[in-house]
C-alpha cells in the first residue's frame, strides 16, 4: 500500500512497548510451582490465563497446556494489574500486588505475579526479562535517524535494566496502563 510506505517515509520517531517486543522472558523455575497445584487448581488457573493476551498469561497457558480447562462463568481484565474470574464457585485472580491486595493478605514482592484461588495465594511467578539478541545494535542504528521512546507498565526500577540499550536522547515512560500507552 503506497499510503503506508509514504507514512513510514515521514516517520521521525519509534515508540516501543517493552514486554514481548524488546524483551524475552528467561525460563524461570517458579513455573514449577504451577505443577505442584492440584489438577483442579491448574484447570482454574489455565482457564483464566487463556482469557488474556498478555505475554505472561500466554506463558502460563503454555506451561499448563496439559491441564483440563475449567469453564469460566465470569472473567474481568484489569489493565495493568491482571485478571479475576469465577469458575465453579471459585474465585481466581492472576496479577500484581495491587490486584491481589483485595484477594489475599500476603504482600507480593515487586515484579512477582501472584495467583490466588478463593482468597489464598497458591503461586507466585517471578520473571526475568532479558533484552532480545541484537537489540543494542538495532536501537543504536535507529537512534541515528529517529527519536526513540520506551513504554512499559513496569516500575522505573524494573525497566531501568533495559534503558542502557537505548541512545541517551531516548524518552522513557514507566507505569503505563494500556490506554495510556495508546496516547503516545
Amino acid at each position: 500500500d503506497s499510503q503506508v510506505l509514504e507514512g513510514v517515509a515521514e516517520m521521525d520517531s519509534w515508540i516501543f512497548d517493552k514486554t514481548g517486543t524488546l524483551t524475552q522472558t528467561r525460563a524461570d523455575l517458579s513455573f514449577q510451582h504451577l505443577h505442584k497445584l492440584s489438577e483442579e487448581a491448574q484447570s482454574l488457573v489455565v482457564a483464566l490465563a487463556n482469557e488474556s493476551s498478555h505475554p505472561l498469561s500466554k506463558e502460563i497457558s503454555k506451561e499448563l497446556a496439559a491441564a483440563p480447562v475449567a469453564i469460566l462463568e465470569e472473567s474481568q481484565e484489569h489493565p495493568g494489574a491482571g485478571m479475576k474470574g469465577i469458575s465453579q464457585h471459585h474465585r481466581i485472580a492472576i496479577g500484581n500486588d495491587k490486584l491481589l491486595a483485595s484477594e489475599v493478605e500476603e504482600i507480593l514482592e515487586e515484579g512477582i505475579t501472584g495467583i490466588a484461588i478463593d482468597g489464598k495465594l497458591v503461586a507466585g511467578i517471578g520473571r526475568e526479562e532479558v533484552a532480545r539478541e541484537g537489540l543494542q545494535e538495532v536501537l543504536t542504528e535507529l537512534g541515528k535517524d529517529y527519536e526513540l521512546s520506551l513504554l512499559t507498565g513496569d516500575t522505573e526500577k524494573r525497566a531501568l535494566k533495559l534503558t542502557d540499550h537505548f541512545p541517551k536522547a531516548s524518552k522513557f515512560y514507566w507505569k503505563q496502563l494500556p490506554d495510556q500507552k495508546l496516547e503516545h
